[in-house]
């Protein structure tokens, strides 16, 4: 994916002036778009609905849902300096499709592989230092393009997007929320398995499309899947 700054083993982490979240977002927003579709929150995980639950009283399960509204976006470039901080020591994260900054750890970053490579997330420090590797449990990985952090009730989540679709002929597409773990104290190469994961079926009301990026705004608590074509 064209806004992951690590590429790999024989890739390197980025950091911009600004500081390294506002660069994740920025060039989510910014780089891609055509359609950029609304996730509303009403309504459950798989396509069941919920009751009308008031803002403050939503469940975790309600957090992705079904696309409710698509709306185009402009694009225009954006330009950042950068510095070398090191290299991305993982020889599995081969090629690395997503970035997400851990909202529970001060110093990690998160990423996956493209598309066949399992459903494995990788956590590393800034300077690429191998801090987990995880794998979310009893999931089966198709097209993993992005994946996002956020906190959310107090929470720390991931949120990964298995949307993509390069022929854009899928009958659907899926986001896969599970909370944040803890760093591993030690055996940090050690495969770890991620339980209680939350899947979210849907498919664009537009017909299918290759989503290349996505982002969540907590404070609107809403997910955005932005495409390029």
């Amino acid at each position: 994916m064209l806004e992951t700054p690590i590429q790999g083993h024989c890739g390197v982490l980025t950091e911009s002036h600004k500081s390294m979240r506002d660069l994740d977002m920025n060039r989510k927003i910014n780089l891609f778009g055509v359609l950029c579709l609304l996730i509303s929150l009403q309504v459950a995980i798989q396509g069941q609905e919920l009751p009308q639950i008031g803002a403050h009283d939503r469940s975790v399960e309600s957090i992705v849902s079904n696309p409710v509204k698509s709306v185009p976006v402009s694009i225009k470039r954006v330009e950042y300096e950068h510095q070398l901080l090191g290299n991305v020591e993982s020889r599995s994260l081969r090629e690395a499709s997503g970035l997400a900054l851990s909202t529970r750890a001060e110093d990690v970053a998160w990423s996956h592989n493209d598309s066949g490579n399992g459903p494995y997330l990788y956590a590393f420090s800034l300077l690429g230092e191998t801090r987990g590797r995880f794998y979310l449990d009893g999931i089966r990985s198709r097209d993993w393009e992005d994946m996002d952090a956020f906190q959310w009730r107090d929470r720390s989540w991931l949120l990964v997007a298995d949307t993509g679709d390069n022929q854009s002929r899928k009958p659907f597409y899926d986001l896969y929320l599970v909370a944040e773990p803890k760093m591993p104290q030690d055996q940090v190469s050690r495969l770890r398995p991620l339980r209680d994961v939350k899947r979210a079926k849907f498919v664009f009301p537009t017909g299918p499309a290759d989503t290349e990026a996505v982002a969540v705004d907590e404070s609107e608590e809403r997910v955005y899947l932005i495409t390029k074509r």
